[in-house]
């Protein structure tokens, strides 16, 4: 049984632009934000966009962001000025979001995937639904999950990876494309 990947894209927009022409996508999802400064992570509901403090991000600042979701997968890459490339990732039809369709991805099959966040739980005074990650040679992360506070807790982040056939006359087969999923909680 194959899967098929929709995707649509737009460009010239601010990161700001493209949260939200795809709004209605994210309810609920985790942002993975790029500045010259870090990398971190939000939440992002509707437009909001918010840090471990509930506090608005600053969006102008961003050369990257990966802003995901089960359902959904929106990339923005600033190329110039503050403005850039968005697309939009899904299972889903997603004809009403963006401005151009992208070619539909048939992968013949897919397989979840994780990344383990570097950090074991620290135990921080943050807003609800959000922890902290340390490790003394990289520092501190905070996640948005909830009651990861003990030492040997960790977060990882999971993905559907998406396998197309790249020859018929031998068989070969690539990833073809990765679609970010969430955050677990890896018990400790």
């Amino acid at each position: 049984m194959t899967t098929t990947l929709f995707g649509r894209s737009q460009n010239n927009m601010t990161l700001r632009e493209a949260i939200a022409a795809c709004q209605s996508c994210f309810s609920d999802a985790v942002g993975l934000f790029y500045s010259p400064e870090a990398c971190s992570l939000g939440k992002v509901a509707g437009t909001s966009v918010t840090d471990s403090g509930n506090v608005d991000r600053n969006l102008e600042r961003m050369f990257e962001a990966r802003i995901f979701n089960a359902d959904y997968e929106l990339r923005w890459l600033n190329e110039r000025g503050g403005k850039g490339l968005a697309v939009l990732l899904s299972e889903r039809a997603i004809a009403e979001y963006l401005a151009e369709s992208i070619d539909e991805l048939e992968a013949i099959a897919t397989q979840h995937q994780t990344y383990l966040l570097w950090g074991e739980g620290l135990s921080a005074n943050l807003q609800p639904g959000w922890s902290r990650l340390a490790t003394s040679r990289l520092g501190k992360l905070d996640v948005p999950i909830g009651s990861v506070s003990q030492k040997g807790q960790r977060v990882k982040l999971t993905a559907i990876e998406y396998f197309q056939r790249l020859d018929e006359l031998y068989g070969n087969v690539i990833i073809a494309e990765e679609r970010l999923t969430g955050l677990q909680k890896v018990l400790g």
